[in-house]
């Protein structure tokens, strides 16, 4: 979550550090090209998909908790005797 917030961020801070040219005044457009060429709804997809990559890949990478760890976490598990 706090990768995404992280990207959101940036894309938040290039839109105010070059904003856009006013519509119809010819001038190119010199903002990033996060900023001017990826509308905010394909931004939010492409934040969505590196965000899910990242935490499977954490999650891949990480020792799974243990059954003491777990215990009395979810209501599942809340009338299961300890182990």
């Amino acid at each position: 979550m706090l990768l995404g917030l992280a990207i959101g961020i940036a894309r938040f801070g290039m839109d105010l550090v070059a904003p856009p040219p006013e519509c119809g005044s010819g001038e190119p457009d010199r903002r990033f090209f996060m900023s001017a060429q990826i509308d905010f709804l394909h931004f939010t997809i492409i934040n969505t998909l590196i965000c899910t990559v990242f935490m499977f890949s954490v999650s891949l990478f990480t020792q799974g908790r243990t059954e003491e760890q777990v215990h009395v976490i979810t209501l599942g598990t809340l009338r299961i005797p300890h182990i």
